[in-house]
């Protein structure tokens, strides 16, 4: 306890802070007073040329010198990665040969057996092929581990080009957009590579310009502990055809919300199923379902889509034994007036009903219903009964029904 008793002496002697009255006594009797060592960082650059040799120094604050640096790296190539060790000192130069793009890691440890981690993401460019090419440009990177994880996530990406080229004149432009409804795209970035700090999920894209050539990509981050949202049901659905599509979550911690929205032409807007399931009913068109779910404790979110189609697009598909074979639409004069004339063949003698619906799967008209007979019949939509638009014609007969796409413009 004597030790500790001159320290509180001379803290009371020298005033000041606390660490610092400690650090000054501990200096006296020939212990360390270096500080812990802080984040290290590389600097160098970020885009190097193929075949050529680039510099990078690692910098650190504070430790118990003397400091260890070690450099190691990871290559990725067209077909996979390699891993190569750097070797060591504060100072390294790297041969850029054949990758396209490199994860470069610094480790830096003190006399007293600390040690700090600095990684940096790096584009190796080469010339453009002779004529040219088809610009086409991939995101490479991941997490910072120079930056403090406690407080924000961050991320640096890079821009690598396809086949490793660079082209001169080249623009680049980022955009993230966390993965939550309430929440819009910003531009993040203007060159080659990009750094982001987020505490939710989020979504990266690019957009890289050289000369008349464009090319764009994307990529999603999703963080430790988030939730992953994804849709399940059916990928098609007919015209009526009913189906329950069901949230799949993964991560996050409950209690969850949920929110869907559904789009198609003629409707777009947030569904009042606030479960983590929902029914839709088809529409004949294709369909964009999208869901948001998002913890209460935290408000982390997630968002997914999922596209439903019908199959064959415009042509319902047949159900049970053939009865109505043949649908047929065409557009004509009947008792003076323009009308939607439709041609149907049933196989049997049966009961047939013939309805309209709108792109939003409401009921329109009732243009047929009772019995025919074996053969080709023709029927008659009138003007009075529609305005201009698209619509869908059913006809069914039994479990069994065959629909046709109608765009009516007058």
């Amino acid at each position: 306890m004597a030790g500790w008793a001159l320290v509180e002496a001379d803290f009371d002697h020298h005033g000041g802070s606390h660490a610092s009255a400690i650090r000054r006594a501990c200096a006296s009797r020939g212990f360390s007073t270096a500080e812990p060592m802080t984040a290290a960082t590389i600097a160098g650059p970020t885009t190097i040329y193929r075949n050529q040799n680039a510099s990078y120094v690692g910098n650190v604050a504070f430790g118990q010198p003397p400091r260890s640096f070690h450099w190691t790296a990871t290559l990725y190539f067209t077909g996979g990665s390699v891993e190569r060790d750097l070797g060591t000192g504060s100072q390294m130069t790297m041969f850029a040969d054949t990758a396209s793009s490199i994860e470069l890691r610094l480790r830096v440890t003190d006399a007293l057996f600390h040690s700090v981690d600095a990684n940096r993401w790096i584009r190796v460019c080469g010339a453009p092929p002779a004529g040219g090419g088809t610009l086409a440009v991939a995101i490479v990177g991941g997490p910072r581990v120079d930056v403090d994880a406690d407080t924000l996530g961050h991320y640096e990406f890079i821009g690598v080009l396809g086949g490793g080229t660079c082209y001169d004149n080249m623009t680049f432009r980022w955009e993230m957009k966390c993965r939550d409804p309430q929440c819009v795209a910003e531009v993040v970035g203007t060159g080659p590579s990009v750094v982001v700090s987020s505490q939710r999920n989020f979504d990266l894209s690019l957009l890289v310009t050289a000369g008349s050539e464009q090319a764009s990509a994307s990529t999603t981050i999703r963080l430790p502990g988030m939730p992953e949202v994804s849709i399940s049901g059916p990928d098609v659905l007919d015209i009526e055809a009913s189906a329950t599509y069901q949230a799949v979550v993964t991560g996050g911690d409950p209690p969850r919300t949920y929110q869907w929205s559904l789009s198609y032409p003629g409707f777009d807007g947030v569904l009042a199923d606030t479960t983590s399931w929902v029914p839709i009913t088809g529409v004949g068109s294709t369909m964009d379902l999208c869901l948001a779910v998002t913890t209460t404790t935290n408000l982390h979110a997630d968002v997914a889509c999922k596209s439903i189609g019908v199959s064959p697009p415009g042509t319902m598909h047949s159900i049970g034994a053939g009865q109505v074979s043949a649908l047929e639409v065409s557009s004509g004069a009947s008792g003076g007036e323009w009308a939607v004339q439709l041609s149907l063949k049933v196989a049997h003698e049966a009961d047939v009903t013939v309805r309209a619906f709108d792109l939003a799967g409401r009921q329109v008209a009732t243009i047929l219903e009772g019995r025919l007979g074996t053969g080709r019949h023709g029927l008659v939509w009138p003007s009075e009964l529609r305005r201009p638009g698209v619509y869908f014609i059913r006809a069914s007969v039994g479990p069994q029904r065959l629909a046709k796409r109608v765009v009516v413009i007058r």
